[in-house]
């Protein structure tokens, strides 16, 4: 019995493509949609990845926000509903005004107590969607 000098014959087999994972708060627009339109500006922290690779014939847009929230209201698009929006921002008492209010009555100062409360800088300002009402962030 001879050996064959050749290497057994290779079948080829298509594979599925690797799901396709995002970043948080990335999306995906349907093939043939601008970015923007005409225009429009995006905020400054939008990450733009385009010319993607995709499994079908066309490209892949991928619209990732790192956004980081202040004090006031900001223009952004919520990751929820999609729309371009300016912040609802509403000041939120936390563990931190608590602590205040508790060490000021602690020094005996319990007249001043409710300064923590009323002071902004004592409270976490949190950004909401006005749309869909969506949480959005917040600004410590």
């Amino acid at each position: 019995m001879e050996k064959s000098k050749d290497p057994p014959p290779y079948v080829s087999r298509e594979y599925p493509p690797p799901p396709q994972v995002l970043p948080q708060g990335a999306h995906v627009l349907p093939q043939g949609q601008q970015a923007l339109p005409q225009g429009q500006v995006l905020p400054q922290s939008t990450i733009i990845v385009a010319n993607v690779p995709s499994t079908s014939t066309g490209t892949t847009v991928i619209v990732a926000q790192n956004v980081q929230y202040g004090p006031t209201s900001q223009q952004t698009i919520c990751p929820h509903c999609h729309s371009h929006i300016l912040t609802r921002v509403q000041a939120e008492a936390t563990t931190r005004t608590h602590f205040y209010a508790g060490l000021l009555c602690l020094l005996l100062l319990w007249p001043c107590v409710i300064l923590p409360y009323v002071m902004s800088s004592c409270k976490n300002r949190n950004h909401y969607c006005p749309s869909c009402g969506a949480f959005l962030g917040t600004y410590n």
